[in-house]
């Protein structure tokens, strides 16, 4: 389902305005009044500009924190994310995923193998789409001779919507990983630091960092489970896109808010200097505004985080192991 924000209402229609998140993580609307722009808090908009309850111009304001969770700006004319409307994954996994995804549900169901060739996912005489397109055509095929026993009515369409469903697992875990990468960078940045005042700000945010990482990583757990059970899957989509669905557009909405920094701490780390202290400070401020727990409220050893500091190479299935015990010692 798609839905376009276009506005009936004149000035909240005009081409240079737009919803943002300002500095300070409140979402306001901008406008240019001739020579000067401002900013009005979106608590104030409908007030402002005598939006009419009920109206559509009053149901696409409250669709405007949803939606800005997986764009930067939001203007008239610009088609709104799913996730704001019926959550709905808005974006496509790659291409080479999908096929990554399609041998796993083989390999999950059992059985006889999927009819797939082994060539390599891209090559100069067939692209990667037109691979992954075989791949899903093979996959259609043997759900119907071979995992769905049951003879379910499955579509074609649903089939396929499955395993792109879980090629988003799988690029979402694997994002995980990277950011288990950054708590290790933060926290040795903030035993490397000789200024006290900088080295318990550093400290701060990788205590932040850690419980993000908590959090994320139990989320991509419960996913993981989920797309581990195709069978379920083909037995009932409904419920298959109730449990991977929220959990998928939390995590997404997380890195997607997270990303900026994460590519400036990249760039700090390649000069081996590490972040500066404005760049703490918005570490800071995504870690208390967004994420979706309280900040302490978990209990920690030392050795906890041991797997995640001193490996930064660790491999995808260690780490997720590791966020199993670690998540076992904190009694969640």
């Amino acid at each position: 389902m798609s839905l376009i924000f276009g506005f009936e209402i004149p000035a909240l229609a005009r081409g240079d305005a737009f919803f943002a998140v300002d500095d300070y993580r409140k979402i306001v609307f901008r406008i240019d009044l001739g020579e000067a722009k401002t900013s009005v808090d979106l608590s104030h908009v409908a007030a402002l500009f005598e939006v009419p309850a009920r109206s559509r111009d009053a149901r696409l304001l409250t669709l405007v924190p949803a939606a800005l969770r997986y764009c930067r700006t939001l203007k008239a004319g610009q088609t709104l994310p799913s996730e704001a409307i019926d959550g709905r994954p808005s974006w496509d996994p790659k291409p080479h995923l999908v096929v990554r995804a399609v041998r796993r549900i083989g390999a999950a169901v059992g059985g006889p193998p999927l009819p797939l060739q082994s060539t390599p996912l891209e090559t100069a005489l067939q692209p990667a789409a037109e691979i992954m397109e075989e791949a899903l055509e093979a996959l259609v095929d043997w759900v119907g001779a071979f995992a769905n026993p049951r003879k379910l009515d499955l579509v074609a369409d649903d089939i396929v919507a499955i395993a792109v469903d879980v090629a988003r697992v799988e690029r979402l875990c694997r994002s995980i990983v990277d950011l288990q990468q950054d708590v290790g960078a933060i926290a040795k940045i903030a035993a490397a630091r000789q200024n006290p005042w900088r080295s318990e700000r550093a400290r701060a945010v990788a205590i932040g960092l850690r419980d993000a990482l908590v959090w994320s990583s139990a989320v991509a757990i419960e996913l993981d489970a989920v797309a581990s059970d195709p069978l379920r899957a083909f037995g009932n989509i409904d419920d298959f896109r109730a449990r991977l669905w929220p959990k998928m557009a939390a995590l997404r909405a997380f890195l997607l808010d997270f990303e900026p920094l994460r590519a400036r701490l990249e760039a700090a780390r390649a000069q081996a200097s590490g972040p500066n202290d404005q760049e703490l400070d918005e570490m800071q401020r995504v870690l208390a505004v967004r994420l979706p727990f309280d900040a302490g409220r978990f209990a920690w050893r030392k050795s906890d985080l041991s797997d995640f500091m001193d490996r930064p190479r660790m491999s995808s299935n260690r780490r997720l192991l590791a966020s199993r015990r670690l998540l076992g010692s904190t009694g969640k």
